[in-house]
């Protein structure tokens, strides 16, 4: 032990040696041998009454920082280390051949085995205690792919890379807040997890230069931190406020960068439709994102991509441009192709939008997106407000796609909701409308003759003939907007319907809400009555569905307040 510090009632120790250490968590059904590290319910019973006392965060990490670091040996020698860690049904093996510390400097091998398989990895770095600074490498001794310990079992995503470094340049307490700052590299990273992408990310090169904060009531990224990926220069800020009252906040800026490298510095594996694209020019993006708890209807969102001379001299894989002539439109649902067919002059189904009622399409834009003629692609309006109502909700309660990029993801993605889809889907979304690749007309008459009206019903020729016997051109006002009401659940019409066959009562709120936009905008006389839900009589093959309804389905109370209408129309 060291002396001096013992004078001053700590101990503080010089060194340690030891081997053969071994150590067996399990936590499973049956069996727990780490319970007791977990408070017990009367624990938590005695400190309820502290419970809406928020702790000082700032004060504890920095005191478990200094101990940490004044904990330091100035050697330490371990060898022959074994752990064993079951959780559930996934076990892990981890071996230590020797672990050392000596003059700041420390370096390690960990040998693991998994479920999925074997890993090994070195570590080394170095700890000046004196500073309060540190820095950590981390890699595979094989050169093959590895994966990060624990990846894949415990946690269902596997990742791996080539190196990581951590580097700690500063930290400690000012003026009541915990600041640090350092680096994070990593070389080589991929991941795989079906939430981010159907294939593996090819990550490449990343790093994090971060400045950050911690205070009573907030943890801080701030001004001055910078990300680059391949690169990309990302320039971030980020603060969430932690108190009963929160705050979400992130901006971030990527500075004037050529196009090409911009496309090219995004992750391999992330898309799948922009894979070989080549662009000349030149291209910045900024984002601003706002949401406090207690007011969810002002919520900040601002995504903006901006071009300097852009063109594109090849789209890759994938052409955009295509939906501007006759193409074959594959249907998938669970990634299985269920339906096949050509969009164009070919198809006796398909329906030019010149002879689709001006109604019907009236009817559409204003439940789906009436901006339609006059956004570029995004309407951000929708978008807040889609923000707002799920952040209220906890759930995913409302979409803020528009009519753009309901088509995008229809023709040339699949249905699987991932992060890598919804990025690709504004990219392409972004590059359609900015560039005109195609005209609002075509686009229109595309996603008309695409979308899902009912159970494999594709396309409005088909739906009108599958309800209502009838050419889209003849459509009546209710059955226009009976047709706008099923788009965002076509598959489940007929839950709309009692055991009569007629229209649910609940159904005329929004009958009389659609009617009188439209009358407003003056797509119908206002002489008109209010459409009426007793007028829509199901006489196509689709009535063959609706006595297979059970008559006490609940009343969808949320059905008008989750439909968005808007109020422009071209």
């Amino acid at each position: 032990m060291r002396l001096l510090p013992l004078i001053g009632g700590k101990i503080r120790l010089a060194s340690i040696e030891g081997s053969n250490g071994q150590v067996q968590l399990i936590s499973t059904k049956s069996k727990n041998t780490f319970s007791w590290l977990i408070p017990h319910e009367k624990d938590r019973e005695q400190s309820t009454e502290n419970s809406n006392i928020m702790p000082d965060y700032p004060a504890l990490i920095s005191k478990i920082r200094t101990s940490l670091f004044e904990s330091v040996p100035d050697f330490v020698r371990l060898t022959h280390l074994s752990a064993i860690l079951q959780k559930d049904t996934s076990e892990t093996r981890l071996g230590v051949p020797v672990a050392l510390l000596e003059d700041g400097h420390f370096s390690a091998r960990i040998k693991g085995e998994d479920n999925l398989g074997i890993f090994e990895w070195t570590t080394a770095g170095d700890i000046d205690a004196g500073s309060g600074s540190a820095r950590i490498v981390l890699y595979p001794v094989s050169s093959k792919k590895n994966r990060i310990p624990f990846t894949g079992s415990w946690i269902k995503l596997k990742a791996g890379m080539d190196t990581l470094k951590i580097d700690l340049h500063e930290s400690g307490m000012r003026e009541n807040t915990f600041k640090l700052e350092g680096d994070i590299q990593v070389n080589g990273m991929w991941i795989n997890h079906w939430r981010l992408a159907p294939s593996e990310i090819q990550i490449g090169s990343a790093s994090l230069q971060y400045i950050a904060s911690l205070s009573e009531s907030n943890v801080t990224l701030e001004a001055g931190s910078k990300a680059i990926l391949n690169q990309l220069h990302i320039e971030l800020e980020a603060e969430y406020r932690y108190q009963a009252e929160k705050k979400y906040r992130l901006k971030a800026r990527i500075p004037e960068i050529e196009s090409q490298a911009f496309f090219q510095s995004l992750p391999a594996g992330l898309f799948t439709n922009l894979e070989g694209i080549k662009t000349k020019g030149l291209l910045t993006y900024s984002l601003d994102f706002e949401l406090e708890s207690e007011r969810p209807d002002a919520v900040i969102f601002r995504s903006d991509l901006q071009e300097k001379n852009f063109r594109i001299s090849d789209m890759g894989k994938e052409n955009p441009a295509k939906l501007n002539q006759e193409f074959i439109h594959n249907v998938y649902e669970k990634g299985q192709l269920v339906k096949q067919f050509p969009v164009g002059p070919s198809n006796p189904d398909f329906v030019p939008l010149t002879e689709i009622s001006r109604t019907l399409i009236s009817s559409v834009l204003t439940s789906e997106d009436g901006n339609f003629f006059s956004h570029r692609g995004f309407n951000g309006d929708a978008f807040r407000k889609s923000i707002a109502e799920n952040y209220r909700k906890g759930k995913f309660a409302r979409g803020g796609s528009t009519i753009s990029m309901q088509l995008v993801k229809n023709v040339f993605l699949t249905r699987n909701k991932t992060i890598a889809r919804k990025i690709e889907e504004a990219l392409l979304v972004w590059l359609i409308e900015e560039h005109r690749l195609v005209s609002k007309d075509r686009m229109l008459e595309v996603y008309l003759n695409i979308i899902e009206w009912g159970p494999g019903i594709y396309g409005i020729g088909p739906a009108s003939k599958f309800y209502f016997n009838k050419k889209p051109s003849l459509l009546s006002l209710e059955e226009c907007i009976f047709l706008a009401m099923i788009i965002p659940r076509p598959k489940g019409f007929a839950y709309h319907f009692d055991p009569e066959g007629a229209l649910k009562e609940y159904t005329s709120g929004y009958f009389n809400l659609l009617g009188g936009l439209l009358i407003r905008k003056g797509v119908i006389d206002s002489t008109q009555k209010n459409p009426e839900t007793s007028k829509i009589i199901i006489n196509g093959p689709a009535k063959n569905y609706l006595f297979k309804n059970d008559s006490i389905t609940p009343v969808d109370s949320s059905f008008i307040e989750n439909t968005s209408f808007t109020e422009e129309i071209p």
